[in-house]
């Protein structure tokens, strides 16, 4: 399933409006603060959210930013992935 991005949000379904996994972050300066993900219950366990964070993260070297993952689940995401280490705020 395809991520799409926009100024704060990252999502996947076929819909903006419905969309069974999100991810949302503030950007302030050099720094991206992850408020908040989702995924739809009946796509849970499928590695969704793990995927919107990883592309959140791609996005961050490439640009240069921080990442403050203020989220727990993006915080688990950074505890679980060490190699996110260098974006980490």
């Amino acid at each position: 399933m395809e991520i799409q991005k926009s100024t704060n949000r990252y999502w996947m379904g076929k819909a903006a409006s419905q969309p069974i996994a999100e991810l949302t972050f503030t950007k302030e300066k050099e720094a991206l603060t992850i408020t908040h993900t989702f995924v739809d219950p009946e796509y849970r366990e499928q590695g969704l959210g793990a995927k919107l964070v990883s592309s959140l993260v791609d996005d961050a070297r490439t640009q240069k930013q921080k990442i403050d993952p203020v989220c727990p689940y993006a915080k688990k995401q950074f505890d679980q992935h060490p190699e996110y280490k260098d974006v980490l705020l």
